[in-house]
């Protein structure tokens, strides 16, 4: 890039999300382009992906399902004795399967009441008992390469009453944020309430 532009006089670059690029990346342009006006367009360009055309929608709409069908994978592989790396292994293969080219599963598991951190595949070695809790989490993209994100917790037996309450709290706050949700709202509003 800097090869390309350095003859250019008074050029402008414009960056998307310059925190989320690799800090020698910007640096190296920031240095050797002297002469160049910098300029942050993320939030310009934030407001453009924010609306989405009807195609766009449909993608959204297939990759939700991709991860539903990965949960559903996953789900069926729970049960004592499996390892949380082969319940990753089964939600990657369904993703797989529905077209998806990169796939981000986490499982984490304990007995219920305790803590789990989730784990990347070569931590994902903790055999499942009789009595755990399992956290999965699934990030895949749909053959388009849009992301959604899906997250669910399983019992293997019996759901500890405080779970169960748990989730009847969450699905409470859900139908009230599905309520709220209108062109418009102010997320603060939604996140107060």
């Amino acid at each position: 890039m800097v090869e390309e532009l350095k003859g250019h006089k008074k050029i402008r670059v414009s960056f998307v999300n310059e925190g989320a690029m690799v800090a020698g990346f910007s640096r190296y342009i920031r240095e050797h382009l002297t002469g160049a006006t910098f300029i942050d367009m993320t939030d310009e360009i934030d407001e453009i992906k924010a609306i989405k055309s009807p195609e766009e929608v449909e993608c959204i709409k297939y990759s939700a399902y991709v991860h539903d069908e990965a949960m559903k994978a996953c789900f069926e592989a729970i049960k004592p004795g499996v390892r949380e790396f082969e319940v990753a292994a089964m939600g990657r293969l369904k993703c797989r399967m529905l077209g998806s080219e990169q796939q981000f599963i986490l499982i984490g598991s304990a007995p219920a009441g305790n803590a789990f951190g989730y784990n990347h595949i070569h931590a994902m070695n903790r055999a499942l008992k009789e009595g755990d809790q399992i956290g999965i989490l699934i990030e895949a993209t749909d053959p388009a390469g849009y992301y959604t994100h899906l997250h669910r917790i399983a019992c293997i037996g019996k759901i500890p009453e405080d779970l169960q309450k748990q989730f009847e709290d969450e699905k409470e706050l859900q139908a009230l944020n599905l309520k709220m949700l209108k062109p418009g709202v102010d997320p603060m509003e939604m996140w107060n309430a």
